[in-house]
């Protein structure tokens, strides 16, 4: 299974990001979308796991999960993370609770590394991804003045969640296999 470690998202907030990426799609040439369903903030990708260490990864992501109350975030920036001739991955900030995001992020390092997952060596930015290898058609300046009155909105993540990732007739689809509540 190909899994990774997130902080779900519930239907509103999922439909507020949908109709975000919506304007910067119709301004932009070129992109790989992501699926509405998809939307999440990652913590960790695992990549390659077998079967046999869900329970044990499971009982360390309730007991992250009980060390941690509900998250309270804000929408704040469309950013990038550039690539050759085009911008890598197009996602929107987030503010707020960041701290205890990262915090959490560290948490998950923490456990996930007696299971032999490596820390990651990248600063970790938190983030929503809208969509890789992206090409607008507009300024991105533009693109921030048509969206941002979309990112007046604040929301609380209330679930920390072990996804499955897999590709299902030419899509990739993210399922939560199960999550966990923020005491």
């Amino acid at each position: 299974m190909r899994l990774f470690i997130a902080l779900s998202f519930d239907e509103e907030l999922k439909e507020r990001i949908a109709k975000i990426q919506k304007k910067v799609k119709i301004n932009s040439s070129k992109g790989r979308w992501v699926y509405v369903d998809n939307f999440h903030l990652t913590l960790k990708f695992l990549g390659s796991v077998d079967k046999n260490y869900i329970d044990d990864i499971n009982k360390s992501l309730e007991k992250i999960a009980s060390d941690f109350t509900e998250i309270k975030l804000k929408l704040d920036k469309l950013d990038y993370f550039p690539g050759k001739g085009m911008m890598r991955v197009v996602w929107l900030g987030v503010s707020g609770e960041v701290e205890k995001v990262k915090q959490m992020k560290l948490a998950v390092d923490k456990e996930m590394i007696k299971y032999g997952f490596a820390k990651e060596k990248r600063k970790y930015t938190p983030h929503i991804t809208l969509a890789r290898d992206v090409v607008f058609e507009s300024r991105k300046y533009y693109i921030d003045d048509l969206i941002e009155k979309d990112l007046e909105y604040s929301f609380t993540l209330k679930n920390l969640t072990l996804m499955n990732s897999e590709l299902i007739d030419g899509k990739r689809i993210y399922t939560p296999i199960v999550n966990f509540r923020l005491d």
